[in-house]
């Protein structure tokens, strides 16, 4: 009993800081996925939503994500799409995350990062007729 005391409180932080590293790697693969389906839409000029690209692509993202609100991610992820070279266009997906929601409430700016994901690819159709450029 008296081991288990003494190791119970370095073995509970441990456990939490890697479930939400785990976390946070598992939305920077989504953020990433997304952005490459979506620049890989956005390179053959196709959308296939009814609304903007962007809001296809985030509507193929998971629920957290899609909506935001949770304490681990307060904001829905944002899709932008843009041209940064000619010939090109990239898309960028992010999303603020809470590494922890109960320290945030002492300072936000110490337990919160942005994750990002991006991917490049060559138009094949140029100019794009079904998407903008923005976010």
């Amino acid at each position: 009993m008296v081991e288990f005391a003494l190791v119970i409180p370095l073995l509970i932080p441990i456990l939490v800081a890697v479930m939400q590293l785990g976390m946070a790697f598992s939305y920077k693969n989504q953020l990433t996925q997304l952005a490459g389906e979506g620049a890989r839409m956005a390179a053959v000029d196709k959308n296939p939503g009814s609304g903007t690209l962007q809001g296809y692509i985030k509507s193929q993202a998971s629920e957290e994500l899609k909506n935001g609100g949770s304490s681990a991610v307060p904001n829905p992820a944002q899709v932008c799409i843009d041209s940064p070279a000619s010939g090109a266009v990239r898309v960028n997906t992010s999303v603020t995350y809470d590494w922890f929601p109960i320290l945030s409430k002492l300072s936000s700016s110490l337990t919160t990062t942005t994750i990002h994901g991006s991917a490049t690819m060559r138009m094949e159709k140029d100019p794009p007729s079904n998407y903008s450029e923005g976010c």
